[in-house]
């Protein structure tokens, strides 16, 4: 292992470290077999209502969602998120791509091609967490932008852009697992 890819591994663990406790500039997100956690958000680990993975990078293509009534199985993924240079969001990912106990990392400087792209969003409640990190053709930048949101229409303004941004075969899929997942909460209200 070269001393630049052990210093992202070391970097990726303390980024870990750090989103076990809440407003500590860290988020992480793990998909697991049939479970996905979220750090970062408040004490303790909490598993999101959604997460959804599109990625490309290198020409390997991952789609990975999760939901409570979700049969799907996943490749165990996590992602860290340095977030405390708000104009330069760092994420880590660890087995993006079959890459086992590799660690990556993107920001701005970090070379990518044009259809290279990462594509994240979870929900929890009303939070909402969506990133993206691809190329910016104009400025030869990767772009590393991550949004997170506390207001329901923010919730539903993520969830449509999401879907735009997915493949049509993958949006309805997601858009058929809400609406049952939907009513299956509407049916445990009543």
């Amino acid at each position: 292992m070269t001393n630049e890819k052990k210093k992202i591994k070391k970097k990726f663990s303390e980024v870990l470290t750090w989103s076990q406790s809440p407003n500590n500039g860290a988020l992480a997100i793990s998909f697991q077999e049939k479970t996905v956690l979220v750090n970062g958000v408040n004490s303790n680990s909490v598993t999101p209502h959604l997460a959804v993975l599109h990625a490309s990078i290198g020409g390997k293509e991952t789609f990975q969602y999760w939901t409570p009534i979700s049969d799907r199985s996943n490749e165990q993924v996590v992602l860290a998120f340095n977030l405390k240079k708000i104009d330069n969001p760092i994420l880590y990912t660890m087995n993006l791509h079959h890459t086992k106990n590799e660690a990556l990392k993107f920001d701005k400087k970090t070379s990518i091609k044009e259809d290279d792209f990462i594509l994240l969003y979870w929900e929890v409640e009303d939070f909402s967490f969506i990133s993206m990190v691809f190329e910016d053709p104009s400025s030869n930048l990767t772009i590393t932008e991550c949004q997170f949101n506390i207001k329901y229409s923010s919730k539903v303004f993520n969830r449509k852009l999401l879907t735009a941004l997915l493949p049509k075969v993958h949006a309805t899929e997601i858009e058929k697992t809400l609406n049952k997942s939907e009513e299956k909460k509407y049916l445990l209200v009543v």
